[in-house]
């Protein structure tokens, strides 16, 4: 209790300056604290007052917040960063994600394409144990229909910026299930990431999840190379990628960051 009775003398005394009238503790109603690894610990607090003004007193109620920083201050400067950075998008795909992948597809066709958002999709179609031929479209092919509509989206957008195109990954370990942007992250990363440029934003996605174009602008708006990465609110599964590939080819593939977002 001792730092919340210090919190009070400070909301106290900042009151009295910040007001004609002088006020006195008469007890606490309630409040709470909560500790922000960032900017410190935060109180909130409901204090019942006696307030004095030109030699009458009133009993008041008066709710304060005050932040007890973890040091001093600093302003650290930044690189400049703006909104129209490309971002390249990676999903991965199991197969118990082939009927959701689909309406993903049709969201970043909406979002990205048709609003002419700068950005590209990379869909890695999971192959368990079978060899596949990444020519072949046969009809016993467990990707048959995910990889026609996008051919159809490909020839739709032959003439634009935007770019969408599948891969396939055989991989042993490779999840048969779904949600394969959690299960099998590395095997996506290893197999793809040379692919993209050195510095390349990539955006590591899952079928779940909700695209938008906020989400997209505020990854570009707070990633910085060598400097930041994102991190989310977790509640749905959802991987950023946003190292480069270098880095993360030499560092053992390890440089990738958990984000959890229905929109970020």
């Amino acid at each position: 209790m001792d730092d919340v009775m210090d919190i009070v003398i400070v909301a106290l005394n900042h009151l009295n300056k910040a007001s004609s009238a002088t006020y006195e503790l008469n007890h606490i109603v309630n409040g709470y604290r909560r500790f922000d690894a960032v900017r410190g610990m935060d109180y909130v607090l409901d204090l019942a007052l006696m307030e004095h003004v030109d030699g009458r007193s009133t009993s008041v109620n008066k709710r304060v917040g005050v932040l007890r920083p973890l040091g001093a201050v600093e302003i650290i400067p930044t690189p400049f960063v703006t909104e129209s950075t490309r971002v390249h998008l990676i999903l991965p795909v199991a197969v118990g994600d082939r009927d959701v992948v689909l309406a993903f597809l049709d969201s970043y066709v909406r979002v990205c394409v048709d609003a002419g958002d700068n950005a590209d999709l990379l869909v890695v179609l999971l192959y368990p144990d079978v060899r596949v031929d990444d020519s072949a479209n046969s009809d016993d092919d467990i990707y048959a229909v995910v990889k026609s509509t996008i051919a159809f989206y490909e020839s739709r957008f032959a003439h634009s910026d935007a770019r969408i195109s599948w891969v396939s990954v055989i991989h042993e370990n490779a999840v048969v299930g779904s949600h394969a942007a959690v299960t099998a992250p590395f095997i996506v990363i290893s197999s793809v990431m040379r692919r993209f440029p050195v510095e390349a934003l990539v955006f590591f996605c899952s079928v779940g999840m909700e695209l938008s174009v906020e989400l997209l602008n505020r990854i570009r708006m707070n990633t910085i190379s060598g400097f930041q990465v994102v991190t989310a609110t977790v509640t749905a599964f959802v991987m950023i990628l946003l190292l480069s590939s270098k880095y993360l080819m030499e560092n053992n593939l390890m440089g990738w960051a958990l984000c959890g977002c229905s929109f970020c």
